[in-house]
This record gives C-alpha cells, sequence and structure tokens, in this order.
C-alpha cells in the first residue's frame, strides 16, 4: 500500500514507451525510496521504480520537457512534463536521502535510452527559428 502522507512529488506527466505516449501521475515516495507511475483514473499502480535501481537521469541543454531515467536492470524511462526541473530536483533529493549518494545528471543534447534488452533510441534536441526541435532514431544494440 502506497503512503500517500510521505510523497515528496506527485506531478502530471506522459510517458512515452516503445508503442505509444501515456498521460500518468509520476509519484516519488520518500518513505517507500520508489518512483510509481499511475493511471490517472483509477490511480492503480503500474510500474514502481525502487530509488536505487536508478543510475542515472538525463536531461538537454534546451528548454524542452523531455527527461529520462535511466534502469540498467530494467529499461530506461523517457518522460515528458513542463515539470521536469521539479522532477529532477525532487528525485536527486530522494536518492541522496535513500543511497548517500548523489545521483548523477547528464546533460546533453544527445541522449541514448533502452527500451528493451535489445533496441535503443536516440533523441537529438535542436535549436531552430520557431524553438526547441526533437528527433527520435532507432537504433539496434544486439
Amino acid at each position: 500500500m502506497l503512503c500517500w502522507e510521505r510523497c515528496r512529488l506527485a506531478v502530471f506527466v506522459y510517458i512515452c514507451s516503445s508503442k505509444n505516449a501515456s498521460a500518468l501521475f509520476l509519484l516519488l515516495s520518500s518513505l517507500e525510496g520508489g518512483v510509481y507511475n499511475i493511471e490517472p483514473g483509477s490511480l492503480k499502480i503500474r510500474r514502481r521504480i525502487a530509488i536505487g535501481n536508478i543510475s542515472h537521469i538525463s536531461v538537454s541543454l534546451l528548454s524542452d520537457n523531455f527527461l529520462v531515467i535511466h534502469v540498467p536492470q530494467e529499461y530506461d524511462y523517457l518522460y515528458a512534463s513542463g515539470r521536469k526541473t521539479e522532477i529532477v530536483a525532487a528525485l536527486r533529493l530522494s536518492y541522496s536521502e535513500a543511497i548517500g549518494e548523489e545521483l548523477s545528471l547528464t546533460m546533453q543534447n544527445v541522449i541514448d535510452y533502452h527500451i528493451d534488452k535489445f533496441q535503443q533510441r536516440r533523441l537529438v534536441f535542436q535549436r531552430g527559428e520557431e524553438g526547441v526541435f526533437t528527433k527520435m532514431y532507432a537504433k539496434r544494440t544486439k
């Protein structure tokens, strides 16, 4: 049972999976030491990421809304949220409290992430005349 009283942050995000993008709540719990993907209507927990399983977070240097949570034991999670900075700050604080180390933050305009054991995708962020553009490329790893 999730303890809502010990929730560090709950934000509405889009998770971009290998098949589609769907809306959900991203919840960081300081008591359970986890990141939860929760369906907005039913409040059903779709996924729990143990805070200790996160290797690092990746964001671009531009003002987009994407962040990647890298979880080597599973696969990586691509989220889109206007509250990207708050999510990163809360994740780093939760990780520091739970693990006693600083969670690594990678900031670059080319981000590779795994959608499963065999497939990798690359995000490329570019500034154009009309704003920031994001391109996604598929890559095979094996």
